[in-house]
């Protein structure tokens, strides 16, 4: 019997450009920028360069390990590779402004809150899995949008040092959940991550994509165009 559904965050709950962004490929260079701009740091053309790449080495090592490097941790390391040490508080200051930023550019996407709400009142057990840098900007969007109250547990691989697809980060939000895998759906867009990831940990899954006739799509249990389309399927499916 299904007693939870687990969601990925980004591309499936909201939407961002500026936010994938930050996550794949600026962090550390609009982080310098901020720095830069508040008078603390001048770094040369080829100094930011070579932050860009290890920001590069750095996201590579994650990937291949599975372990989750924080975005204070990444621009901590960048600048340290620099020749730069700076207090904490500096560094995160800069990071935050980096994100509160970023939060305007967010979107629910469409029949989310709807779809949550109803899940919550049929009974299930929801929460999050994502893979961020930085864990405070989660709670932010949640509650910009008013749908924190949906989730029992929130799990962002920044705060438990883990990633998907890797199958600790899946275990760690199941074990929180008192839920054993095979009572368990995973809702993601990105196959790789959320739905091999969510599959090898023995959840069953909904892949979110708008691809057609993709050869994986027999891969996942589901496959969804929409959120909303979770329902009609669990409904149909309520003693899987």
């Amino acid at each position: 019997m299904i007693k939870a559904i687990l969601f990925d965050f980004g591309l499936t709950l909201v939407h961002s450009k500026r936010w994938f962004d930050i996550e794949v490929e600026t962090l550390v260079g609009d982080s310098l920028d901020i720095l830069k701009e508040k008078g603390i740091i001048e770094l040369s053309k080829e100094e930011y360069f070579m932050a860009r790449n290890f920001y590069i080495e750095l996201r590579e090592e994650a990937r291949k390990t599975g372990k989750e490097i924080t975005a204070f941790n990444t621009i901590d390391s960048a600048l340290i590779n620099l020749g730069i040490k700076l207090k904490k508080e500096v560094i995160n200051s800069a990071i935050e402004q980096l994100y509160r930023e970023c939060l305007p550019t967010i979107r629910l996407g469409n029949g989310v809150e709807e779809t949550l709400n109803r899940l919550v009142k049929d009974g299930y057990i929801l929460s999050i899995i994502s893979n961020a840098h930085y864990s405070p900007f989660i709670f932010w969007v949640l509650d910009k949008f008013k749908i924190r109250k949906y989730f029992n547990d929130v799990i962002v691989s920044a705060g438990v040092g883990e990633r998907k697809p890797f199958a600790k980060i899946f275990k760690i939000a199941l074990n929180r959940l008192n839920i054993k895998p095979e009572e368990a759906f995973f809702v993601g867009d990105y196959y790789p991550y959320d739905i091999v990831g969510a599959k090898n940990t023995g959840m069953k899954t909904f892949w979110l994509t708008s691809e057609k006739g993709n050869k994986r799509r027999k891969y996942a249990d589901y496959v969804i165009s929409d959120i909303s389309e979770i329902l009609a399927h669990l409904r149909v499916k309520k003693d899987i």
